[in-house]
């Protein structure tokens, strides 16, 4: 009988010290500054759904986004490729500091990327973008970079740790770019990879074929 009574004090103990672990997490997230999000697999950031826009409309609609400094949307001078529209906001989250990025946007695909990166503003990093998104598809090494490719989403590492190869991803690396392309149905027989590539393997050190 006391072995019984012993054997549910541990396992009260051990339940009572989860819901802790469990509330504290809770709390850590709701309390927590937010970063810049991530655009979703229909092409929406945050509640601006991007191809079904005119590219008129993008300055005042991003305005109304929430994290997005007023006053600070504007169309980017220059010359840009074709069908593209480029745009440049400040974004602010909680107390972090204030991130100037860049929209580039055309019917197909839109690209958000950091301008002179500043270590305390929201921009997310590597880590924080494979938690909200999960496992990529597939990962790939063109010249100095390396892109994790999802259904829908590419994120683009500008550099990663160490000479390599082989390379190493770490939760660390920084986001050089983070794009959409418009959701279409995959075609026949899956999707082909040309560039190296590699299976993902979590962050580890990666060598492409």
């Amino acid at each position: 009988m006391m072995r019984r009574w012993v054997l549910l004090a541990i396992a009260g103990a051990w339940i009572a010290l989860a819901l802790l672990v469990a509330g504290a997490r809770w709390l850590g997230q709701a309390t927590a500054p937010r970063g810049f999000p991530l655009p979703d697999n229909d092409g929406c950031w945050q509640t601006l759904c991007m191809f079904g826009l005119d590219p008129d409309g993008i300055p005042a609609a991003l305005g109304a986004e929430k994290g997005v400094v007023s006053g600070s949307v504007y169309r980017s001078p220059g010359v840009v490729g074709m069908g593209e529209t480029r745009f440049r906001f400040d974004y602010v989250a909680g107390r972090g500091g204030r991130q100037t990025v860049e929209l580039v946007w055309d019917p197909l695909i839109f690209l958000f990327t950091p301008v002179n990166l500043r270590p305390d503003g929201p921009w997310p990093r590597l880590g924080d973008a494979v938690a909200v998104l999960g496992a990529p598809e597939r990962v790939m090494l063109l010249g100095d970079q390396i892109s994790l490719h999802y259904a829908q989403h590419t994120l683009v590492i500008n550099s990663v740790s160490g000479p390599g190869p082989p390379y190493r991803l770490s939760p660390d690396d920084t986001i050089a770019g983070i794009s959409v392309m418009r959701r279409d149905p995959a075609p026949p027989g899956g999707r082909m990879y040309l560039l190296p590539s590699s299976e993902w393997r979590g962050f580890a050190f990666y060598e492409f074929e």
